[in-house]
C-alpha cells in the first residue's frame, strides 16, 4: 500500500517528476504559458493550481513574463485574467522544439 500526500502518491508528481525533484524557473514560466494557452484567460487562482505553483512563485512568474511581454493582464469588471500574447505563443514554440532535439520526443502540451 502506498501512502498519499496531498491526493498523490508519495514520490509521483505531475508530468512524471519526482515529489524530490524542483522545476526551474524556466520551466514554470513555459508552464504557466502553456496552461494559459491551452486554457483561454484565466484568473490568478486557476493558473496557481493548474501549474502548481506557490502564491510567491506564481506573482513573481507573472510580473517576469509580464514584463517580456509573454502574457498579458486583463482586467474587466469580472476580475482580472491572463491570457497569451504573440511572444508567449513563440517562446513555447521554441521550448518545444528544443525539448524535441534534447529528448527526441514531442512535449506534452
Amino acid at each position: 500500500m502506498q501512502n498519499k500526500v496531498a491526493g498523490r502518491r508519495t514520490g509521483q508528481a505531475s508530468r512524471g517528476r519526482h515529489i524530490t525533484q524542483r522545476r526551474s524557473k524556466q520551466e514554470r514560466l513555459i508552464d504557466i504559458i502553456r496552461v494559459v494557452t491551452a486554457n483561454g484567460p484565466l484568473r490568478r487562482t486557476h493558473i496557481l493550481y493548474k501549474a502548481n505553483l506557490t502564491w510567491g512563485e506564481l506573482k513573481e512568474d507573472l510580473d517576469a513574463l509580464e514584463k517580456v511581454g509573454a502574457i498579458k493582464m486583463i482586467e474587466n469588471r469580472e476580475g482580472i485574467f491572463y491570457r497569451s500574447t504573440e511572444v508567449g505563443l513563440e517562446l513555447l514554440d521554441h521550448s518545444s522544439r528544443i525539448v524535441t532535439i534534447l529528448t527526441g520526443t514531442a512535449p506534452k502540451l
